[in-house]
């Protein structure tokens, strides 16, 4: 069995998210291994990959906000809202100052509600949205709320614009730029999308696709460094690890979903009982030459 961990991913165009998981787990014998966020094809950047224990983790990982630099096209439409297409030009289109686009980009901060893009793999009535629209179908599709933090214009020579944007897990780019053309008076689809941030990875520590080992992989207590820790005494451990509750002796130590840790290692992730009282959430490994796994 291959490594155990996470493994940042700088993903390039072409290939889909599962893509590049399959890949590497056929290189690396990687154990269950997932991503935590989808890129679609045509997009490139960031991709976080878990396998073995870190799945235990993934849910987490995957509802990080995240960062994007975006090339938005104006003055066209594209069936798929990015650059596959079909792609029509529009006539006589009008065309925006940097201030109208500066002004027109404030009605999309904070909760906002968007329409994912037909070709999309959400499911509606059990099937993905792009199956159906693949045989030419459309079906009416749930609006979702979805948060974006910042905005920020990086350039804009007509009809080219570029951000950079700061979103929470789930908000769809190409929906953003098709719904931010369309309220400039004008059509616009995504030219180019590239993820730079998931949570506190960057694209700076991602490897490429062609150039990741074993040695790429990273050990789980190296990567979580934000997310809040419970040290468990040795004497506590093994009622932990059966399952029973534990009282810890400091006030206000149990934080809900905290990871659980003993000897430097990561055991779990916690259940809050009461201000003192806690239980195993989830077991993600327990520490080496301790306690055998129980399930």
């Amino acid at each position: 069995m291959g490594p155990e961990g996470i493994i940042l991913v700088d993903k390039p165009k072409g290939p889909t998210s599962r893509d590049v998981v399959n890949d590497l787990r056929r290189r690396l014998d990687l154990p269950g291994p997932g991503h935590c966020g989808t890129l679609d094809p045509l997009a490139t950047g960031l991709l976080v990959l878990v396998s073995g224990h870190a799945t235990r983790v993934q849910d987490r990982l995957t509802g990080h906000s995240k960062t994007y630099w975006a090339q938005v096209r104006l003055g066209a439409s594209s069936v798929t809202d990015d650059g596959e297409g079909p792609i029509s030009e529009e006539e006589d289109p009008a065309i925006p100052t940097a201030q109208e686009i500066a002004h027109a980009i404030q009605g999309f901060l904070g909760e906002v509600k968007q329409t994912p893009p037909m070709h999309s793999a959400i499911k509606v009535g059990g099937e993905r949205l792009y199956k159906a629209a693949r045989r030419g179908e459309t079906k009416e599709i749930p609006v979702r709320t979805v948060v974006i933090h910042e905005i920020v214009i990086l350039s804009y020579e007509w009809p080219n614009l570029e951000l950079s944007v700061d979103c929470g897990s789930g908000t769809y780019i190409r929906s953003l730029a098709r719904d931010l053309g369309n309220s400039l008076g004008t059509q616009a689809y995504l030219g180019g999308l590239r993820r730079t941030r998931c949570g506190t990875f960057t694209i700076d520590e991602a490897v490429s696709l062609d150039e990741i080992d074993v040695d790429s992989v990273r050990p789980l207590e190296e990567c979580l460094g934000d997310w809040p820790r419970i040290e468990i005494p040795d004497e506590q451990l093994p009622d932990l690890l059966q399952g029973k509750e534990i009282v810890m002796n400091e006030e206000g130590r149990v934080i809900d979903d905290a990871l659980l840790v003993c000897h430097q290692q990561i055991v779990g992730r916690c259940k809050k009982l009461s201000p003192h009282r806690l239980r195993m959430k989830r077991l993600i490994k327990p520490p080496l030459g301790e306690i055998p796994p129980v399930s």
